[in-house]
């Protein structure tokens, strides 16, 4: 069966505000409320990823809004940390 997932290409600008409020947060936060990021870092982004997940299950579906979530975190998130343990340089 084949996963339902969105195509970027076809969504709006508005589907970048949470993106947008993520980088927002850790840009302005430091300077603004220094504790805040340092303390809560992992729920700001958790709250962000879940604005747009549930902005795509109102419009796309749920099935889609999992399939996308699990996608997103199988293909960028996971990759990360065995490219950052690896001993190769990569600059």
């Amino acid at each position: 069966m084949q996963a339902a997932l969105l195509d970027g290409a076809a969504l709006s600008w508005p589907w970048a505000i949470p993106f947008v409020g993520l980088l927002l947060a850790i840009a302005l936060a430091p300077s603004l409320r220094p504790c805040l990021l340092a303390r809560h870092c992992g729920k700001i982004a958790a709250s962000w990823s879940a604005t747009a997940v549930a902005a795509i299950a109102l419009s796309a579906g749920i099935t889609t809004a999992r399939d996308t979530a699990l996608h997103a975190m199988l293909t960028d998130y996971l990759s990360l940390p065995p490219m950052y343990s690896s001993d190769e340089d990569f600059i």
